[in-house]
């Protein structure tokens, strides 16, 4: 089974960063690990396939983290589990 990363570290912000930083990271990560771009550079179909895993990782954590509601629930007390609790939560 696969552990829940942070959200913060896929983005590679701190739990105090602005709503400004976390934008500004989701963007520079998305272009970066974006599937399309990946696929005109001719890389690997497994490059491939992991570029888009990342991609969706990043917009799952940016979907968290952008929403005052969502992130103030990966910001509690509880940290980073009350995060994952939040994450698996929201699938249901």
């Amino acid at each position: 089974m696969e552990t829940q990363k942070c959200l913060y570290e896929i983005l590679g912000v701190e739990a105090t960063s602005s709503n400004e930083e976390i934008r500004s990271a989701y963007r520079k990560l998305a272009l970066k690990w974006h599937p399309d771009k990946t696929q005109q550079t001719g890389a690997s179909a497994e490059e491939c396939q992991e570029a888009t895993i990342h991609f969706q990782e990043i917009g799952r954590a940016y979907e968290v983290l952008a929403d005052p509601s969502e992130r103030s629930c990966v910001c509690g007390v509880w940290g980073h589990w009350k995060g994952v609790l939040c994450c698996l939560w929201r699938t249901f």
